[in-house]
């Protein structure tokens, strides 16, 4: 029991930092133009030109506007609340008409990234895990005493 309370902390922190992974999402470096954004239907995220960063579910075009597609609660919907235009259907998201001068730089998410940082870092905290919980206990039958 003494053994289990010593590693409790690294676990816990282990624990947290693989929830924490599971909500990762990575993009590609190099910048997309805004049609590529507009056919990826993915997460895109926009630096405007005041280096400010968005990121968005998608990107849409309706009669010539590019609007953004982001979580009713989320960061950019709060930093962007006078541009709201409309709520979706599923009242969940937001529709979000961006100016020219927010799309300055178009980031697409890195769909392998993503799912090796969703994944991966799980596997490996669980197989931290598991070596010390295997290290930490020991068994002792009394051969040889």
């Amino acid at each position: 029991m003494k053994t289990i309370r010593k590693y409790l902390k690294m676990i816990s922190m282990l624990l947290s930092l693989t929830i924490l992974a599971q909500s990762c999402v990575a993009y590609h470096s190099s910048t997309a133009n805004l049609d590529e954004a507009l056919q990826s239907n993915n997460k895109v995220k926009l630096t405007s030109e005041t280096e400010d960063t968005y990121e968005f579910q998608q990107l849409q075009r309706e009669n010539g506007n590019i609007y953004g597609i982001t979580k009713r609660k989320s960061v950019t919907a709060d930093i962007l609340s006078a541009q709201i235009v409309e709520d979706t259907k599923d009242q969940k998201n937001v529709k979000i008409l961006l100016r020219n001068d927010q799309l300055n730089n178009i980031h697409l998410q890195n769909k392998t990234m993503s799912t090796l940082a969703t994944i991966g870092i799980p596997l490996v905290v669980v197989g931290v895990i598991a070596i010390i919980a295997a290290n930490s206990l020991s068994f002792n039958f009394g051969f040889g005493e």
